[in-house]
């Protein structure tokens, strides 16, 4: 069932039957309408609890609104998907796995999605395009049901089961791009001397009996790369005097 108590005494002010089990609702800002999924995505009126829109998407187990609240990243069985609000149509399709999907959790920046599996492998996407960029393994197989990021974005955890819990680290490397955007920044190479150029055969060579040019300053070698990291933002929720429950 779907349901809303009051905080303050404790009254359950209504419960209406849901289609399936429903596990996530989330209320949008105006504080009048919310989403749900119960078997289907739907919209509701929340001081009643009444249906007023159903999505056509089928057997919807997690869904995660996107930061613009235009679309919605859903999960369902073995697949994940992006589904216009407005439209009704599907945006992009994710993937499928060999095993069920069960939660959905966006990160704090929009820019990845992790979706997790029956058999205890969390997924991390790329939103812009669908991308399957990471897989997190863990030790187990079992439904990993619940996903919580930190919120600097850096981290995941995702209770496993039997008093256990799995921290996974989500910080990536940064762009191809962006690696080479740097090295040609940051490479010097100082100006060879005339015994190099003569060694390594560099033209044009000095003349002979030149001396070293005074002038010219040595510069710094490139010892490496810096690998950075993505950051991620989280937004935080504000306090209400309301709760749902989902039975």
């Amino acid at each position: 069932d779907l349901g809303q108590g009051d905080l303050e005494t404790g009254e359950e002010l209504y419960r209406v039957p849901a289609r399936e089990y429903a596990h996530r609702i989330e209320i949008n800002p105006d504080g009048q309408t919310a989403y749900v999924e119960h078997g289907v995505l739907a919209l509701i009126d929340v001081d009643t609890g009444e249906i007023l829109r159903e999505y056509s998407t089928s057997h919807v187990f997690d869904f995660e609104l996107s930061l613009d609240r235009k679309t919605v990243y859903l999960v369902d069985r073995e697949d994940v998907f992006e589904w216009d609000i407005e439209t009704d149509q599907m945006v992009r399709f994710f993937g499928k796995t060999p095993t069920a999907r069960s939660q959905v959790e966006l990160t704090p920046d929009g820019r990845y999605l992790l979706t997790s599996t029956s058999s205890g492998t969390l997924y991390l996407w790329d939103t812009s395009n669908g991308e399957e960029l990471y897989q997190f393994k863990s030790d187990i197989e079992r439904w990993l049901m619940v996903i919580d990021v930190h919120p600097d974005g850096t981290y995941a955890i995702v209770p496993g089961g039997n008093a256990t819990a799995f921290l996974w680290d989500l910080t990536l490397p940064i762009e191809l791009e962006e690696v080479r955007a740097w090295i040609a920044q940051n490479r010097y190479v100082r100006e060879p001397t005339c015994k190099e150029r003569e060694v390594f055969s560099l033209t044009p060579l000095c003349e002979e009996g030149a001396e070293e040019s005074s002038s010219l300053l040595p510069g710094l070698p490139l010892v490496g790369l810096v690998v950075g990291a993505l950051v991620f933002r989280r937004s935080i929720l504000g306090k209400g005097k309301k709760l749902f429950f989902l039975k």
